[in-house]
């Protein structure tokens, strides 16, 4: 037997779990795993904070009650504690990690095509045209998604609410349009499907 991997195996069957669990720690390899619950967790989290905000449009008996929840008075009690919260996740977590993803992918650029990275975090990059520094994109996509939420659940007016879903839909198609980022051309034409009709479908409803 090769006296190099027998070695290695003795070493590795060697390790204790908490040698194990400070390699862990110390490699920082909870890193893709925080991320990954992060990513998965964004379009929920950021749902229920603004869903936290949205009062009924017409009072009640002269009292305005959560939309989501008749039984909780807007402004008052528990809701006095919770509408601060979902603001700071608001503006934490829906500002912060898309920039996180962003700058982290930028300043890792370099490693994007290494195993190992692409093994951890790849799914936040996978498809997009990195090679014209397009590998953040997804954090746009985030940021549009948290939009979509804002607009259907701040706004009350519907009119207002087209309006500025025809004008996010619009900016996202042109942006689409004009950078292209993935990497594979239907991709991109199957983006710019979608949000065309997106966009005529909202237009049409203004009429």
């Amino acid at each position: 037997p090769n006296p190099t991997l027998t070695a290695g195996a003795n070493t590795a069957s060697s390790e204790t779990p908490l040698e194990s669990l400070q390699g862990f720690f110390r490699e920082r390899r909870y890193i893709p795993t925080i991320i990954l619950v992060f990513f998965l967790a964004y379009m929920p989290v950021i749902t229920q904070s603004f869903e936290a905000l949205r009062c009924s449009e017409q009072p009640i008996g002269g009292v305005v009650y959560l939309a989501r929840d008749l039984e909780v008075v807007c402004g008052e009690g528990l809701h006095a504690t919770v509408r601060p919260i979902a603001i700071l996740v608001i503006l934490v977590f829906g500002l912060g990690f898309p920039a996180l993803v962003f700058e982290g992918l930028r300043r890792n650029k370099a490693r994007l095509r290494e195993p190992m990275f692409a093994s951890s975090f790849g799914f936040l990059y996978d498809g997009y045209d990195v090679a014209r520094g397009l590998q953040g994109w997804e954090s746009v996509i985030l940021v549009r998604k948290a939009l979509v939420v804002m607009i259907a659940t701040v706004a009350s007016d519907p009119y207002f609410q087209i309006s500025t879903a025809l004008l996010l839909i619009g900016v996202s198609w042109w942006l689409q349009e004009f950078f292209h980022p993935f990497t594979d051309l239907w991709s991109n034409r199957m983006e710019s499907l979608s949000l065309g009709t997106q966009f005529v479908t909202a237009a049409l409803s203004l009429l």
